[in-house]
């Protein structure tokens, strides 16, 4: 029931189409009214043309919804497409793509900026301790720049005697 639930929510079909239904032994002999011609047996194995009722469009203005023997034309007289083309292998990976990896990545980039913020208001707290301690051993209350990109120490000496 889950592929069900599945091909329904993201409206597709299959893993990558309807085509893919075609080989998997996803119906039981004991399930089925007819053992018609249409349906070939090979290796206990039924290669159909049907797909389960998930598959179906139900925004399809076509009803009932043909997912038996999709490809016939003298059951349905002509081919209406009532079940989704789309495949559920890129539905989900759409829908991880937005629910999982937009928000990761958004999550990210605010730990990125946290950090090089943090990383810039300590080497804001490191230049200025160290200009302190430089320009006046001893004196832990002074007031001393502090800067990002390194300042030359003989330049730092000339603005503090200016």
């Amino acid at each position: 029931m889950t592929i069900d639930r599945i091909q329904i929510d993201f409206q597709c079909c299959g893993s990558s189409g309807p085509e893919d239904w075609y080989t998997v032994p996803w119906q039981q002999d004991k399930y089925l009214r007819d053992i018609a011609s249409t349906r070939v047996r090979k290796m206990n194995i039924y290669h159909v043309t049907d797909v389960p009722f998930s598959c179906c469009d139900s925004n399809s203005p076509v009803t009932p919804c043909q997912h038996l023997d999709i490809n016939n034309v003298a059951a349905h007289g002509q081919i209406f497409h009532t079940i989704h083309e789309d495949g559920c292998q890129l539905a989900m990976l759409d829908y991880f793509k937005q629910s999982l990896l937009l928000p990761a990545a958004i999550f990210l980039t605010c730990i990125v900026v946290i950090q090089i913020t943090n990383v810039m208001l300590m080497r804001f707290l490191q230049t200025s301790v160290n200009n302190l301690e430089w320009a006046s051993p001893g004196n832990q209350d002074g007031v001393s720049p502090a800067y990002i990109i390194t300042q030359h120490p003989t330049k730092f000496a000339a603005d503090v005697s200016d």
